[in-house]
């Protein structure tokens, strides 16, 4: 019988609300995409952005695991994080509610939701 075994991806972000150009505000999304038992970061994850149910932007982790996305206020988010010998994983991200005493008055990082693949 073949035993088969399933690696999963441990993803480690941050959200920052940051001015970019003009006055709009943007949410850096950034972190380390690790291995679970060893904690080794990940090279060639596929981390899918998709906002209000469409495709975005992809990007890929380097050596170090490493991603990093920008985020508009006012939309409600996926974040898939794919690499074909592992389990898939996504997060949900809502930028798009208010949150009533939240610094820019709508996006709260309390509002991840993590997701199971």
């Amino acid at each position: 019988m073949l035993h088969h075994s399933l690696r999963t991806l441990v993803l480690a972000g941050a959200l920052f609300i940051a001015p970019l150009a003009g006055n709009a505000f943007y949410i850096h999304l950034h972190g380390i995409v690790t291995e679970y038992f060893t904690g080794d970061a990940m090279k060639g994850v596929q981390v899918r952005l998709v906002k209000d149910s469409v495709d975005r932007e992809t990007v890929f982790t380097m050596g170090n695991g490493k991603y990093e996305l920008y985020l508009e206020r006012g939309y409600d988010y996926q974040v898939w994080f794919y690499r074909s010998d592992m389990v898939t994983k996504h997060v949900r991200i809502d930028a798009a509610s208010p949150v009533p005493g939240c610094a820019f008055g709508d996006m709260d990082p309390r509002r991840i939701h993590p997701l199971l693949g």
